[in-house]
This record gives C-alpha cells, structure tokens and sequence, in this order.
C-alpha cells in the first residue's frame, strides 16, 4: 500500500473538484466488468492531477469489492481502499529525486503476483506516472507478469505521455483517454483552478496569475503577445514536466480546433518542444528559454513577433 495515510494525496482524489472529469471513464469501466471483460493490464492516459489518479482509486475499489461495481461506493472496503489501508491495492513508491521505481521493487511485484488475494476478490497494483517513473529495466521486468498474468491480478499504468512508455508494455494494455488538459478545462468549467497549473497551484498561488481562461496563453503567443510567450517560458520552465504539459497543451488546443488559423502553429508548438525535451535532459540546457525561443519562432510572423 501507499507509504502516505491515504492511497493518492487528497488534493488527486478531490471527488468535488474533479469528479466531472473521470465520469465518462468509471461508466467504461464499470461496463467492462459488468461483461466480464475488464483488462488484467490497463493504460490509463491523462495529466497529472486532473482525474487520473481519482479514476485509478474507483476502478481499484470496484474490482476489489465483492459487490456490483459502482463508482464512489460508501463501504467499509472503499473506505480502507481510500485511506491506503487495504493489502490487496498497492502504489508502488518511488525512491531518491527523481522519485523512480526501481527495478528491485518490481522484481518483488513480479513475484509477490501469484499469490492470492488477502481479502478482496482481486489484487491490483497502480503504477502512477508510469511514463517518467519506470525506466527500462523496471518496465522490462514487469512485462514477465504482463504477458501471462495470473487471473486474479489487475495493473493500473498511469501516463500523460504514452508514447514515453516502453512499446512491449503499451501492446500489453487495454487503454483508456481521460480529458487532456484543455478537454478538462471544459468539464471542470468556470471557478476551477486552471487546468494547467492544477497540480502546482497548492505550492504557489501565483501562478494562478499567468492564465484568466485555461490555454488562452496559448492563443495570445500565435497572435503575438510576447509578455504572454515570456510569462509562459517562465512558469512551464521551472517546473518538473512543464515542457511535456506545455506541449500537451498546445497539441490539444491544435487538435480541437483544427479550422481556427493558429492550429497548425500550435502543433508546431507542441512538436518544437518535444524535440527540445531529449537536449534540454542531456546537455542539462535551461528550460525556460528553449520554452521561450520555440514560443516567440512560433508567434505571429515566425520569429519575430
């Protein structure tokens, strides 16, 4: 179980503030066990704090419980599930500052998986954030499991990012699409914190600043607002991941909107910034300002707005 007192911390699993968001994914989940067809191994692809981690918490319930799945439910079992207190769900931890999971721990998933159930009717383990945690010695691993997986086991593979999880594990998983960042936007609607910065707005108020309108950001640097492009550069640069979300973003305003006029700069936005995601790791350049210069070579009149 969760080396915290709770299976994900409150702010991931806020039912009232993000319940909207996972609605359409616990009704595909609850049809799937209903048929008896729920995958041992599923890929479930959102961003970071938007959802995700609630959805995985509510399927983890359903599939534990002896009952008829029902999202949300109000039993003992849910309760412990939630508190982190039940042995049959378990959140692998990461270890050291990158918070990875290494490969001796889930060498000792690998071998703990035949054993039965310690109460429930399954055994499920939620790899959260998969996609940056897991590296490919601990990936290769768990895919002796995920190849011929005991019949009472379920995995939950939690991603922003599929295309960063190793092919044989992504074959390996049924997958389902929570709303990306600019979908959720749109279902969390008005008075909800920006999307964008959901996950890092606990640690710095500010930041609520940067946006009035979810990626309205976004537009302002196509039509060339470079105060926007630098305030941009600025928050996405300093934070872990920013450059992934910040792509993630621009990917899906682009692909939402395919007939508006900034679309097509949007996803060179997205596609700029991934490219200068393996650079900016290996030769440890500064974020913000390859954030900065792919924003302003994008901006209205491509490079120079």
């Amino acid at each position: 179980m969760s080396g915290d007192s709770a299976l994900f911390p409150q702010e991931k699993v806020d039912r009232k503030r993000l319940g909207a968001n996972v609605d359409r994914v616990l009704e595909r989940a609850v049809l799937a066990m209903v048929n008896d067809r729920f995958p041992h191994a599923l890929l479930l692809v959102g961003p970071e704090g938007l959802g995700r981690e609630l959805a995985a918490q509510e399927i983890a319930i359903m599939l534990i419980s002896d009952t008829a799945p029902q999202p949300f439910a109000q039993t003992p079992v849910a309760d412990r599930i939630r508190k982190g207190l039940h042995p049959d769900v378990v959140v692998p931890q990461g270890e050291g500052r990158k918070d990875l999971i290494r490969i001796d721990r889930v060498r000792e998933i690998v071998k703990q998986a035949p054993g039965r159930p310690f109460e429930g009717q399954s055994r499920v383990w939620i790899f959260d954030g998969v996609d940056r945690r897991l590296e490919a010695a601990g990936a290769n691993a768990l895919l002796k499991v995920l190849e011929e997986p005991p019949a009472h086991v379920r995995f939950l593979l939690l991603c922003a990012n599929p295309q960063a999880v190793l092919p044989t594990i992504r074959s390996r998983c049924a997958r389902m699409m929570m709303p990306g960042i600019v979908g959720s936007g749109g279902i969390l609607g008005e008075g909800t914190t920006p999307p964008e910065v959901a996950i890092w707005v606990d640690r710095d108020p500010k930041v609520t600043d940067v946006f009035e309108k979810g990626v309205a950001g976004l537009e302002q640097v196509v039509q060339g607002d470079v105060q926007t492009a630098i305030r941009l550069s600025t928050l996405f640069g300093g934070m872990d991941g920013g450059v992934e979300l910040l792509a993630a973003a621009s990917l899906e305003l682009a692909a939402g909107n395919a007939q508006w006029e900034g679309a097509e700069a949007c996803a060179g936005i997205a596609a700029e910034l991934l490219s200068a995601q393996k650079p900016i790791k290996i030769l440890g350049l500064r974020p913000e300002r390859q954030i900065l210069s792919c924003l302003l070579k994008w901006g209205t009149g491509r490079g120079g707005v």
